[in-house]
Protein backbone atom coordinates (compact mmCIF):
# COMPACT_ATOMS: atom_id res chain seq x y z
CA UNK A 1 0.00 0.00 0.00
CA UNK A 2 1.06 3.72 -0.43
CA UNK A 3 2.35 5.26 2.36
CA UNK A 4 0.24 8.61 3.31
CA UNK A 5 1.87 12.08 3.27
CA UNK A 6 0.30 14.69 4.86
CA UNK A 7 1.93 18.16 4.91
CA UNK A 8 0.63 22.35 5.38
CA UNK A 9 2.13 25.18 4.04
CA UNK A 10 0.72 29.08 4.84
CA UNK A 11 -0.81 30.15 1.64
CA UNK A 12 -4.55 30.90 2.62
CA UNK A 13 -5.92 34.03 1.69
CA UNK A 14 -9.12 34.02 3.70
CA UNK A 15 -7.74 35.18 7.74
CA UNK A 16 -9.63 32.02 9.73
CA UNK A 17 -8.62 29.26 11.73
CA UNK A 18 -8.89 25.85 10.43
CA UNK A 19 -9.99 23.13 12.67
CA UNK A 20 -9.67 19.25 11.39
CA UNK A 21 -11.02 16.03 12.85
CA UNK A 22 -10.20 13.21 11.09
CA UNK A 23 -11.07 9.13 12.11
CA UNK A 24 -10.85 6.32 10.02
CA UNK A 25 -14.31 6.95 8.34
CA UNK A 26 -15.30 10.47 9.06
CA UNK A 27 -13.12 13.60 8.49
CA UNK A 28 -14.72 17.56 9.82
CA UNK A 29 -13.30 20.47 8.79
CA UNK A 30 -14.53 23.57 10.56
CA UNK A 31 -13.29 27.22 10.39
CA UNK A 32 -13.11 30.07 13.21
CA UNK A 33 -13.17 33.73 12.74
CA UNK A 34 -11.65 36.39 14.34
CA UNK A 35 -13.78 39.62 15.98
CA UNK A 36 -12.48 42.51 16.77
CA UNK A 37 -13.54 44.80 19.58
CA UNK A 38 -15.46 42.03 20.91
CA UNK A 39 -14.90 40.17 23.92
CA UNK A 40 -16.72 36.63 24.59
CA UNK A 41 -16.14 37.18 28.38
CA UNK A 42 -18.35 40.66 28.41
CA UNK A 43 -21.19 40.00 25.82
CA UNK A 44 -22.93 37.40 27.39
CA UNK A 45 -25.84 37.69 24.83
CA UNK A 46 -23.51 35.98 22.44
CA UNK A 47 -21.22 33.71 24.53
CA UNK A 48 -21.09 30.25 24.28
CA UNK A 49 -20.37 27.74 27.00
CA UNK A 50 -16.51 27.08 26.91
CA UNK A 51 -17.81 22.83 27.87
CA UNK A 52 -20.00 22.84 24.79
CA UNK A 53 -17.45 24.16 22.50
CA UNK A 54 -14.53 21.29 23.62
CA UNK A 55 -17.59 18.63 23.33
CA UNK A 56 -18.32 19.98 19.96
CA UNK A 57 -14.89 19.74 18.31
CA UNK A 58 -14.92 16.35 19.83
CA UNK A 59 -17.81 15.13 17.74
CA UNK A 60 -17.67 15.64 14.01
CA UNK A 61 -19.94 18.53 12.40
CA UNK A 62 -23.36 17.72 11.56
CA UNK A 63 -25.51 20.26 9.82
CA UNK A 64 -28.25 21.39 12.31
CA UNK A 65 -25.57 21.57 15.27
CA UNK A 66 -23.27 23.36 13.58
CA UNK A 67 -25.54 26.06 12.49
CA UNK A 68 -27.04 26.29 15.84
CA UNK A 69 -23.87 27.62 17.06
CA UNK A 70 -22.57 29.77 14.09
CA UNK A 71 -22.01 33.88 15.38
CA UNK A 72 -21.94 33.16 18.91
CA UNK A 73 -18.15 34.39 20.61
CA UNK A 74 -15.58 31.93 21.93
CA UNK A 75 -12.89 32.82 23.70
CA UNK A 76 -9.64 32.16 22.01
CA UNK A 77 -7.99 30.25 25.01
CA UNK A 78 -10.85 27.43 25.02
CA UNK A 79 -9.64 26.65 21.08
CA UNK A 80 -6.02 27.04 22.22
CA UNK A 81 -3.53 28.86 23.94
CA UNK A 82 -2.19 30.62 22.02
CA UNK A 83 -5.72 32.30 21.54
CA UNK A 84 -5.64 33.58 24.80
CA UNK A 85 -7.10 37.14 25.29
CA UNK A 86 -9.08 37.30 21.67
CA UNK A 87 -12.14 36.35 20.72
CA UNK A 88 -13.57 34.15 17.84
CA UNK A 89 -16.70 33.26 16.24
CA UNK A 90 -17.76 29.89 14.44
CA UNK A 91 -18.61 29.66 11.15
CA UNK A 92 -19.89 26.64 10.83
CA UNK A 93 -18.25 23.15 9.64
CA UNK A 94 -18.94 20.15 6.70
CA UNK A 95 -18.31 16.26 7.48
CA UNK A 96 -17.06 13.66 4.36
CA UNK A 97 -18.73 10.32 5.97
CA UNK A 98 -17.78 7.24 3.73
CA UNK A 99 -21.01 5.76 4.86
CA UNK A 100 -23.18 9.02 3.66
CA UNK A 101 -24.59 8.96 0.12
CA UNK A 102 -22.02 11.63 -0.95
CA UNK A 103 -19.24 9.59 0.31
CA UNK A 104 -20.53 5.93 -1.18
CA UNK A 105 -21.23 7.52 -4.63
CA UNK A 106 -17.65 9.65 -5.47
CA UNK A 107 -15.49 7.54 -2.90
CA UNK A 108 -13.42 6.09 -6.00
CA UNK A 109 -9.61 5.04 -6.74
CA UNK A 110 -7.15 7.82 -7.90
CA UNK A 111 -9.65 10.50 -5.67
CA UNK A 112 -8.87 13.99 -5.14
CA UNK A 113 -11.02 15.49 -2.23
CA UNK A 114 -11.48 19.09 -1.97
CA UNK A 115 -12.64 21.18 0.84
CA UNK A 116 -13.72 24.64 -0.56
CA UNK A 117 -14.21 27.67 1.68
CA UNK A 118 -16.23 30.73 -0.06
CA UNK A 119 -14.22 34.39 0.58
CA UNK A 120 -16.00 34.66 3.96
CA UNK A 121 -13.79 31.49 5.13
CA UNK A 122 -17.00 29.18 5.10
CA UNK A 123 -16.63 25.73 4.92
CA UNK A 124 -18.66 24.19 1.40
CA UNK A 125 -19.47 20.58 0.75
CA UNK A 126 -16.63 18.77 -0.53
CA UNK A 127 -16.29 17.48 -3.99
CA UNK A 128 -14.24 14.13 -5.65
CA UNK A 129 -11.97 17.05 -8.00
CA UNK A 130 -11.72 13.87 -10.90
CA UNK A 131 -15.28 12.95 -11.06
CA UNK A 132 -15.88 16.86 -11.15
CA UNK A 133 -13.14 17.51 -14.03
CA UNK A 134 -12.77 13.79 -15.67
CA UNK A 135 -12.78 15.69 -18.88
CA UNK A 136 -9.92 18.29 -18.53
CA UNK A 137 -8.57 17.24 -15.54
CA UNK A 138 -7.88 20.95 -14.08
CA UNK A 139 -5.39 21.41 -11.35
CA UNK A 140 -6.15 22.65 -8.44
CA UNK A 141 -5.25 26.25 -8.78
CA UNK A 142 -7.09 26.24 -11.80
CA UNK A 143 -10.20 25.00 -10.46
CA UNK A 144 -9.83 27.47 -7.79
CA UNK A 145 -9.99 30.48 -9.65
CA UNK A 146 -12.59 29.16 -12.19
CA UNK A 147 -15.30 28.35 -9.03
CA UNK A 148 -14.01 31.21 -7.64
CA UNK A 149 -13.31 29.63 -4.02
CA UNK A 150 -10.65 28.95 -1.67
CA UNK A 151 -9.55 26.07 -0.79
CA UNK A 152 -8.44 24.65 3.24
CA UNK A 153 -7.93 20.95 2.97
CA UNK A 154 -6.98 18.23 0.06
CA UNK A 155 -7.68 14.77 0.42
CA UNK A 156 -5.38 12.23 -1.94
CA UNK A 157 -7.10 8.50 -2.20
CA UNK A 158 -4.91 6.36 -3.29
CA UNK A 159 -7.79 3.52 -3.87
CA UNK A 160 -11.09 2.83 -3.41
CA UNK A 161 -10.63 0.26 -0.74
CA UNK A 162 -8.82 3.11 1.52
CA UNK A 163 -9.75 4.99 4.40
CA UNK A 164 -9.00 8.57 5.98
CA UNK A 165 -5.70 6.34 7.94
CA UNK A 166 -4.34 5.74 4.19
CA UNK A 167 -4.75 8.62 2.80
CA UNK A 168 -2.92 11.54 2.43
CA UNK A 169 -3.52 15.48 3.52
CA UNK A 170 -2.54 18.63 2.24
CA UNK A 171 -3.26 21.68 4.39
CA UNK A 172 -3.78 25.15 3.33
CA UNK A 173 -3.46 27.70 6.72
CA UNK A 174 -3.46 31.09 7.08
CA UNK A 175 0.15 32.22 9.08
CA UNK A 176 -1.87 34.22 11.51
CA UNK A 177 -3.96 31.12 13.00
CA UNK A 178 -2.81 27.80 11.72
CA UNK A 179 -4.65 25.41 12.46
CA UNK A 180 -6.25 23.24 15.41
CA UNK A 181 -7.81 19.36 15.51
CA UNK A 182 -6.60 15.61 16.28
CA UNK A 183 -4.73 15.36 12.97
CA UNK A 184 -1.15 15.94 12.34
CA UNK A 185 -0.36 18.51 9.64
CA UNK A 186 2.72 17.06 8.67
CA UNK A 187 5.78 18.19 6.71
CA UNK A 188 5.57 22.20 6.27
CA UNK A 189 6.13 22.56 2.52
CA UNK A 190 5.92 25.86 0.56
CA UNK A 191 3.12 26.78 -2.19
CA UNK A 192 5.77 26.15 -4.79
CA UNK A 193 5.82 22.51 -3.48
CA UNK A 194 1.76 21.93 -3.80
CA UNK A 195 2.07 23.09 -7.50
CA UNK A 196 3.95 20.62 -8.78
CA UNK A 197 1.37 18.07 -7.26
CA UNK A 198 1.37 14.85 -5.01
CA UNK A 199 2.53 11.99 -7.23
CA UNK A 200 3.65 10.43 -3.90
CA UNK A 201 0.27 10.19 -2.77
CA UNK A 202 -1.19 8.05 -6.13
CA UNK A 203 -0.46 5.23 -7.67
CA UNK A 204 1.29 4.84 -10.99
CA UNK A 205 0.35 2.33 -13.68
CA UNK A 206 2.72 0.89 -16.23
CA UNK A 207 2.14 -0.81 -19.55
CA UNK A 208 4.78 -2.95 -20.67
CA UNK A 209 4.76 -5.89 -23.91
CA UNK A 210 6.03 -6.13 -27.30
CA UNK A 211 6.12 -3.40 -29.81
CA UNK A 212 4.98 -5.27 -32.94
CA UNK A 213 1.83 -7.29 -33.57
CA UNK A 214 0.63 -8.57 -36.86
CA UNK A 215 -2.20 -7.85 -38.75
CA UNK A 216 -5.27 -9.73 -37.59
CA UNK A 217 -3.16 -11.14 -34.98
CA UNK A 218 -2.90 -10.15 -30.96
CA UNK A 219 -0.23 -9.08 -28.76
CA UNK A 220 -0.78 -9.40 -24.91
CA UNK A 221 0.15 -6.44 -22.64
CA UNK A 222 0.68 -6.01 -18.88
CA UNK A 223 -0.66 -3.05 -17.08
CA UNK A 224 1.21 -2.78 -13.73
CA UNK A 225 -0.01 -0.97 -10.68
CA UNK A 226 3.58 1.09 -8.46
CA UNK A 227 4.07 3.43 -6.78
CA UNK A 228 5.75 6.71 -7.66
CA UNK A 229 8.84 5.06 -6.65
CA UNK A 230 8.51 2.43 -9.11
CA UNK A 231 7.76 -0.09 -6.54
CA UNK A 232 5.22 -3.34 -7.23
CA UNK A 233 1.92 -2.57 -5.38
CA UNK A 234 0.79 -5.62 -4.35
CA UNK A 235 -1.53 -5.14 -1.67
CA UNK A 236 -4.36 -3.28 -3.50
CA UNK A 237 -6.96 -4.35 -6.56
CA UNK A 238 -8.17 -1.26 -7.77
CA UNK A 239 -10.16 -1.26 -11.29
CA UNK A 240 -7.80 -0.55 -14.59
CA UNK A 241 -9.64 0.89 -17.82
CA UNK A 242 -8.72 0.47 -20.92
CA UNK A 243 -9.28 2.43 -23.80
CA UNK A 244 -7.01 1.82 -27.48
CA UNK A 245 -6.55 4.14 -30.78
CA UNK A 246 -7.66 1.10 -32.97
CA UNK A 247 -7.96 -2.62 -33.29
CA UNK A 248 -10.10 -3.97 -30.36
CA UNK A 249 -9.91 -5.03 -26.48
CA UNK A 250 -12.07 -8.05 -25.68
CA UNK A 251 -11.34 -6.52 -22.17
CA UNK A 252 -12.26 -2.63 -20.63
CA UNK A 253 -12.03 -3.63 -17.44
CA UNK A 254 -8.79 -5.15 -15.49
CA UNK A 255 -8.07 -6.03 -11.46
CA UNK A 256 -4.95 -6.63 -11.06
CA UNK A 257 -3.88 -9.46 -8.76
CA UNK A 258 -0.39 -9.01 -6.93
CA UNK A 259 0.55 -6.18 -8.55
CA UNK A 260 0.12 -7.19 -12.23
CA UNK A 261 -2.93 -8.08 -14.84
CA UNK A 262 -2.47 -9.40 -18.28
CA UNK A 263 -4.74 -8.85 -21.32
CA UNK A 264 -4.86 -9.20 -25.10
CA UNK A 265 -5.00 -6.48 -27.41
CA UNK A 266 -6.10 -7.47 -31.58
CA UNK A 267 -5.18 -6.28 -34.93
CA UNK A 268 -8.89 -6.96 -35.89
CA UNK A 269 -9.15 -4.99 -39.34
CA UNK A 270 -5.88 -3.28 -39.61
CA UNK A 271 -3.08 -3.18 -42.32
CA UNK A 272 0.90 -3.12 -42.57
CA UNK A 273 1.93 -0.14 -41.15
CA UNK A 274 -0.89 0.66 -38.92
CA UNK A 275 -0.51 1.38 -35.37
CA UNK A 276 -1.94 0.98 -32.40
CA UNK A 277 -2.15 3.09 -29.39
CA UNK A 278 -3.79 1.29 -26.07
CA UNK A 279 -3.91 3.66 -22.69
CA UNK A 280 -4.87 2.43 -19.22
CA UNK A 281 -5.68 3.95 -16.30
CA UNK A 282 -8.71 4.73 -13.66
CA UNK A 283 -12.36 5.49 -13.72
CA UNK A 284 -12.14 9.55 -13.23
CA UNK A 285 -8.44 9.59 -14.47
CA UNK A 286 -7.47 8.18 -17.62
CA UNK A 287 -4.54 7.83 -19.84
CA UNK A 288 -2.17 7.24 -17.04
CA UNK A 289 -0.07 4.68 -19.02
CA UNK A 290 -0.14 3.92 -22.73
CA UNK A 291 1.77 2.00 -25.14
CA UNK A 292 2.03 1.68 -28.89
CA UNK A 293 2.03 -1.41 -30.96
CA UNK A 294 3.01 -1.08 -34.72
CA UNK A 295 1.08 -3.36 -36.98
CA UNK A 296 3.30 -5.91 -39.32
Amino acid sequence: MIQPINRHFFALSVPVLVSILRDPRRVTLRTFRQVENASALKDGTRTSDPEQIIERLAHHATPDDDWDYRSKLIDGGVLDLRFEGRTFEPLGGVCLDLGSPMGVAEWSDYGNWVFPLDWEGRARTPFNRYLETIASKARSPRLLQLKRINCALQIYVPFQSCDFTQSSFSIALHPDYGMIGNLDPGKKVTLADVLKGAPGAFPKLTLGGPNEVMAEGSAQLTVSLRTSRGALIRDAAPQVYLEQTAGYLPKRRLVPQDGKVQFKVTALGMEVGDTIRVKAGFRHYSGLAEHTLQVT
